[in-house]
């Protein structure tokens, strides 16, 4: 009978540094199209708030300390992306898109902060090339 071995290679083990950066691009990358699409129903409403940031958190830091400054700065949470730890949170009244993602960059526990935006795909139903 033959055993079956398997490798305890310790690189095998350990992620690299390179790989982990792909994922998080994918995961940013999969997240920016899932947010265009979840807030497109909720645009007219948000508009006047000034838009949408996405927000990506650290879950060692944990959601709950990202979710008290956007309470305190004064935003409201319109998703919440639990498989990608991530927020969709509201510009506060009064506040630019821009002053916004500066607060939330320099925010504990925030990775990453980008700015909501959907986009259309358009079709010419008679363009086969």
């Amino acid at each position: 009978m033959a055993t079956e071995q398997r490798s305890h290679h310790p690189s095998i083990s350990r992620r690299h540094p390179v790989c982990v950066a792909r994922r998080l691009a994918v995961v940013v990358l999969l997240t920016s199209i899932l947010a265009g699409v979840s807030s497109c129903g909720s645009r007219h409403s948000v508009g006047r708030t000034g838009g949408v940031v996405i927000l990506f958190y650290d879950p060692s830091v944990g959601k709950d300390a990202v979710l008290e400054e956007v309470k305190d700065y004064g935003s409201a949470v319109i998703y919440d992306y639990r498989n990608f730890n991530g927020l969709a949170v509201t510009v506060p009244p009064r506040r630019s898109m821009d002053e916004t993602i500066e607060h939330y960059e320099k925010t504990k526990g925030v990775i990453s902060v980008m700015r909501d935006s959907a986009n259309e795909l358009h079709l010419d139903a008679g363009d086969s090339d």
